[in-house]
């Protein structure tokens, strides 16, 4: 039975808290919700199913109306506040208060808000930022389904969300409008200001039949400010558990320079990229990879895209690090050529912020490539240029896991102690390939430790 129900929850000192509720909505009766028309069901199906990013691929319109109850709350983070309006199962699933913290930020912002050239508003670095630097920390403002499924206006629905906001909140909230002065009484402004600036965050879901989809929408008034860029040099991270949002440099950012995140997917063709932006956005994408003069220059981006994509697939030609130990058909440099194109590639198209390979990994792909590269040199007994990668890997790792540097500093002094040094040269020479297995990836090494 879709409804719309107040929280009722106490407020607590000690932790972030629900402030008190304004006038109650009447809950929507499942006899005074009608079924979606046949059409408008078929293409709603058909729009969330095939969205990689919410995994749904048997999600049905019809049956999720009928099963879908709403709560509207307001969270108090001190410094920061949060209007929601979720599905009352997610609402029930919410993190303990006491994980919300206020967000940690420095005393003295390291960003500043201003004017974007034909773009509005824009966050710049107010200095040099560092690669894997945290720009900030924060809660969203408001956060709702990503899918609403109600038989009443997105704007009404919207409009009340907001409004529970205080004063300087939704103030700060409607600046993010593109009209300069918008007009409350038009209730889209709600909606496009929703559609320009929401950002998709993922919560937990009941396991029950025709649950709410994981993806939510959620507005960060600062990193709102961050504009959209194909070669971006930040990336975002949403945390559930402390229902927070942190910022971080992908590599180095100037004094002054302009600080972007990807609002799609970057290793899309340039075409996709850009009719995403316009049907999600709204927008024309004028970034530099977006903007070429010449066709060529275009197709070689995709090109490139392409095989940064095609590298972590399984349909990639390269052989494992332990097969080419092994086989001594492969050519010494055959992994190492791939993976210096691979970080090429990535430096040349502003695709630091890539992260497709497999498993976690702090550095994201360019990680990936350079502990690769380390491991291909140590295999080859190459001691100058295991030491010259091996640094590389160490420094990339340290801002996140800076106890890693005791095994680092260890290799770098005495490479033969590095676990596979020598394998290739080795087993290419006649010895045992027995002991190559289990041992593929620098973050295995060092759990065994």
């Amino acid at each position: 039975m879709p409804s719309v129900q107040q929280s009722t929850r106490r407020r607590s000192s000690a932790t972030p808290s629900t402030k008190s509720s304004l006038k109650s909505k009447v809950a929507l009766e499942s006899s005074s919700v009608e079924r979606p028309p046949l059409d408008v069901c078929a293409e709603i199906n058909h729009r969330i199913r095939s969205n990689e990013t919410l995994r749904a691929p048997r999600f049905d319109f019809a049956h999720h109306v009928r099963h879908r109850s709403y709560v509207f709350r307001l969270m108090d983070f001190g410094e920061e506040e949060c209007s929601t309006f979720l599905d009352a199962g997610v609402d029930a699933l919410l993190p303990d208060r006491s994980r919300m913290a206020s967000s940690s930020n420095p005393l003295k912002p390291n960003f500043d808000i201003r004017e974007s050239k034909g773009k509005g508003l824009g966050m710049f670095a107010r200095r040099e930022l560092y690669d894997g630097e945290v720009i900030l920390q924060e809660h969203p403002v408001v956060v709702s389904p990503y899918l609403i499924g109600l038989s009443m206006p997105l704007a009404d629905i919207y409009a009340d969300l907001f409004k529970r906001l205080s004063r300087p909140a939704y103030s700060e909230l409607m600046a993010l409008s593109k009209s300069s002065c918008p007009s409350l009484k038009d209730a889209s402004v709600y909606e496009s200001i929703m559609r320009a600036n929401a950002l998709g965050v993922a919560l937990n879901v009941p396991n029950v039949d025709h649950a709410e989809l994981a993806i939510h929408r959620g507005i960060f008034l600062k990193t709102s400010r961050c504009n959209h860029s194909c070669g971006p040099n930040a990336k975002w991270d949403w945390d559930m558990n402390t229902f927070s949002l942190t910022l971080t440099a992908v590599r180095t950012i100037a004094k002054g320079q302009e600080i972007t995140i990807p609002y799609i997917a970057p290793d899309l063709p340039g075409a996709a990229r850009r009719a995403s932006i316009q049907q999600q956005y709204g927008f024309e994408c004028q970034c530099y990879h977006c903007t070429y003069k010449l066709e060529e220059d275009f197709n070689h981006s995709d090109m490139a895209r392409e095989s940064l994509r095609r590298a972590w697939s399984s349909d990639c030609k390269l052989p494992s690090f332990e097969k080419w130990c092994t086989e001594p058909a492969y050519p010494d440099d055959l992994l190492i050529n791939a993976y210096k194109r691979s970080l090429h590639l990535i430096e040349a198209e502003g695709l630091e912020v890539l992260d497709l390979g497999p498993g976690e990994h702090p550095e994201r792909d360019v990680g990936r490539y350079k502990d690769a590269l380390a491991m291909c040199y140590g295999a080859l007994e190459d001691t100058e240029n295991f030491r010259i990668w091996i640094a590389r890997v160490r420094d990339g790792r340290m801002t996140k896991k800076p106890t890693q540097s005791l095994a680092f500093n260890k290799w770098l002094s005495n490479p033969s102690s590095f676990p596979v040094w020598g394998w290739r040269r080795a087993v290419c020479g006649g010895g045992d390939a027995n002991g190559i297995h289990g041992l593929s990836a620098i973050e295995k090494m060092l759990d065994c430790i």
